[in-house]
């Protein structure tokens, strides 16, 4: 039996999708030793195929993940804008001194930690020609 142009395209998008030999001969009622032989002289393509579609799945993906990122962004925005109410409503005067205390500390090591800038190493070779070395702060 010949197999057919549209009986190897079939097969090619089939083995593309990660489909088994088992179901994709029962799908198209050809034998799989048949289908073996055909994955070996169509190996190329099958694989060109396969290529595409984990392309279109990773495109897909990264698609998701931007989705998911908006989504988190303007959910933390509402929740930053609920907190700041909160915290201009917050009466501090009856919270006890070492909560306070320690509550600052956490806000100054949460500042500390949102505006430092990473440090670059350059190596500067003074008129003696010996190295010495500097840090030079980031934007």
């Amino acid at each position: 039996m010949a197999i057919t142009k549209e009986e190897k395209s079939k097969f090619i998008e089939l083995r593309a999708k990660g489909w088994s030999y088992d179901k994709i001969s029962s799908e198209m009622n050809i034998s799989k030793p048949t289908l073996l032989k055909l994955n070996g002289d169509l190996f190329t393509e099958v694989k060109e195929a396969q290529l595409f579609e984990t392309e279109a799945i990773v495109e897909q993906y990264g698609l998701m993940r931007k989705e998911r990122l908006k989504i988190h962004c303007s959910a933390l925005k509402k929740a930053m804008g609920e907190f700041k109410k909160k915290v201009e409503e917050q009466d501090f005067e009856d919270m006890p001194v070492e909560k306070l205390y320690t509550f600052i500390e956490q806000l100054e090591k949460r500042i500390e930690k949102d505006t430092d800038r990473e440090r670059l190493e350059i190596a500067v070779i003074p008129p003696d020609y010996s190295f010495h070395t500097d840090f030079v702060g980031v934007d």
